[in-house]
């Protein structure tokens, strides 16, 4: 599988939830991706998880966390990064999964204690069992209105309540294309049209859905 990994929202929603082990295992698989792309150096390796400490900083600081205590785990670990010889491939491993740890121990206690707008509507959006559902009806579960919800995930994260529905139904999507038909995995998590669905599909995660699947059943054969 090529990086960019589908990580960020759910590094947010994981934090969000405190779901430690859910948000150290997206960590460790990005790093899984990046370290066994063939046909990258070490040099383009080392930013790429670079780019991960960022994101694991971002999703962290989206729940209350100090920016400053975040800054400074953050800069320690670039420092770290920066001195790992070529090759040290468990001493990186470590040295991630460690950081993200402490990133979690950074989320403020009132944070934890009283679920916000943010976190029901992650929890919402990306645990439910059935297909992702539009913005004026995950607002109805809320108990709030569509223009609240929608200012309130914007100002929170930059991103709208949309973006998040359709990264979860992308996600959706990907998980069923193992089992189901590109036209059955579209219908099964939401999407009205199944050239809709190709097209997101391929904007997010650089392939077609028809070519992940390919992909996939030939991995699985090897």
């Amino acid at each position: 599988m090529s990086y960019p990994f589908h990580i960020g929202e759910n590094l947010t929603a994981c934090a969000a939830a405190r779901d430690i082990s859910g948000f150290v295992s997206l960590v460790e698989r990005n790093f899984q991706v990046i370290m066994n792309a063939p046909s990258e150096s070490w040099s383009v390796k080392k930013l790429r998880l670079s780019a991960l400490v960022s994101l694991v900083v971002r999703a962290v600081y989206r729940t209350g966390a100090s920016p400053a205590a975040l800054q400074r785990l953050g800069l320690d670990c670039y420092k770290h990064l920066s001195k790992v010889r070529v090759g040290q491939r468990e001493e990186m491993r470590s040295l991630l999964l460690g950081f993200s740890h402490q990133a979690l121990k950074l989320i403020p206690d009132s944070f934890r204690r009283q679920p916000s707008l943010l976190q029901r509507f992650l929890k919402e959006v990306n645990e439910s069992q059935q297909a992702p559902r539009g913005v004026q009806s995950v607002a109805r579960s809320l108990d709030v209105s569509a223009s609240h919800l929608c200012r309130a995930i914007k100002m929170a994260t930059g991103r709208t309540p949309s973006e998040y529905i359709r990264l979860a139904k992308l996600s959706r999507a990907r998980d069923r294309l193992l089992t189901m038909s590109v036209t059955q995995a579209a219908a099964d998590s939401g999407f009205g049209k199944v050239t809709t669905f190709i097209s997101h599909f391929h904007r997010h995660y650089g392939e077609t859905p028809g070519a992940f699947k390919k992909r996939m059943s030939l991995d699985a054969l090897s």
